[in-house]
């Protein structure tokens, strides 16, 4: 009970009393969410409350061509997770979504396109805050000019993901395939947007995500005194497998396998004000017991309701449908995917930053 009102009285701090009383007094969600803090599962790995939160897959279309995503036809991955994501969401698709889980809480707009080309989804962030939703968007910052920047922090979206390719213009043209004067476009949207948050006062947080490896330690040096020099919020460092990452030669290319190898980048100066969350380590032993995407803090959602068991598979019928299925954390797909991380992980799954021991963030 005590860890309950603790938890209540950050809410209140961090979203607002208008966010609790919609969410937590006026509505069903608090009884959707005060099952999900008591949540455990039972025999058949089934739980008895509905997505906490979604991530909503905007469109199928991108202005990179990124070497290591699911859309790179050279991309073994893209082989094995049959993509059929369907064009751009409207609003029309977005308030059906919503309205059939009006139980979530948080909503992020990001999925396996670029959220920004499709026209209306700062209207979806719009109409997601007035419902009193905490909302981020994730976008390659190609097309956060002037007039999308102010429109997301007009309606006061809770966080802006920037996904920077590179730390340099050279590594960039060499991800993404785009000319390397997409780096420098990029850079300064964030600059701008910085500033735009200055100048309104705005509560919303500047994260960037950058894509690492342990055999790129000097370029994770750099992002981080790029990162400290944009005057951002929070920088994040995330490990993508190879192709072939059962092969231990690649997988020592890029895994950290303990803290040590992440020490030195933590004595590089910086902002207190700066937050780095650090790559996960990667060892058998520290292995979670739970997934937050299978036990549904965010589920991934198209615009015909299908879902995805997985951040990194994008959403399937055969997966389930929130219009089809009572309750989408319970199909088959969902239960076996439970009951198989709890005991006895898939070897992909063990290689999953999410289930590894986290590196206290600083």
């Amino acid at each position: 009970m005590i860890n309950l009102i603790k938890k209540i009285f950050s809410i209140i701090k961090e979203r607002g009393l208008g966010y609790f009383f919609s969410h937590f007094i006026l509505s069903t969600r608090a009884i959707n969410f005060w099952r999900f803090s008591k949540s455990k599962y039972n025999k058949n790995y089934t739980v008895n409350y509905q997505p906490i939160g979604i991530t909503i897959c905007v469109n199928n279309k991108c202005n990179m061509k990124c070497t290591f995503c699911y859309r790179n036809e050279n991309n073994i991955q893209s082989k094995i997770v049959n993509y059929h994501t369907p064009g751009n969401i409207t609003i029309y698709e977005f308030k059906k979504i919503i309205k059939k889980l009006n139980s979530v809480l948080d909503i992020n707009f990001s999925g396996f396109g670029e959220p920004l080309l499709n026209p209306e989804v700062i209207d979806m962030i719009w109409l997601s805050k007035k419902k009193h939703k905490k909302v981020g968007l994730t976008t390659n910052g190609v097309n956060l000019d002037k007039k999308n920047i102010k429109r997301l922090i007009n309606c006061k979206t809770d966080t802006i993901t920037i996904s920077l390719k590179g730390v340099d213009s050279e590594e960039f043209s060499l991800i993404t395939g785009l000319d390397d004067s997409y780096f420098n476009l990029i850079i300064n949207n964030i600059k701008n947007l910085v500033d735009y948050k200055k100048e309104k006062k705005s509560n919303t947080k500047i994260i960037i995500f950058y894509v690492c490896s342990k055999n790129k330690i000097e370029n994770m040096k750099k992002m981080i005194k790029l990162a400290d020099n944009l005057g951002i919020d929070r920088l994040g460092f995330i490990v993508l497998f190879p192709d072939n990452f059962r092969s231990s030669e690649k997988m020592d290319e890029v895994t950290f396998y303990n803290e040590k190898e992440i020490n030195e980048l933590k004595k590089i100066p910086k902002r207190k004000s700066l937050t780095i969350n650090w790559p996960s380590i990667m060892n058998d032993q520290y292995v979670k017991k739970n997934c937050f995407t299978v036990d549904g803090i965010t589920v991934l959602v198209d615009r015909l309701g299908n879902v995805s068991y997985c951040c990194k598979i994008p959403p399937q019928a055969r997966y389930g449908n929130i219009y089809k299925d009572k309750n989408i954390l319970n199909t088959q797909v969902f239960t076996s995917i439970r009951r198989a991380i709890y005991k006895n992980p898939p070897y992909v799954c063990k290689y999953c930053s999410i289930l590894n021991k986290s590196v206290p963030e600083s």
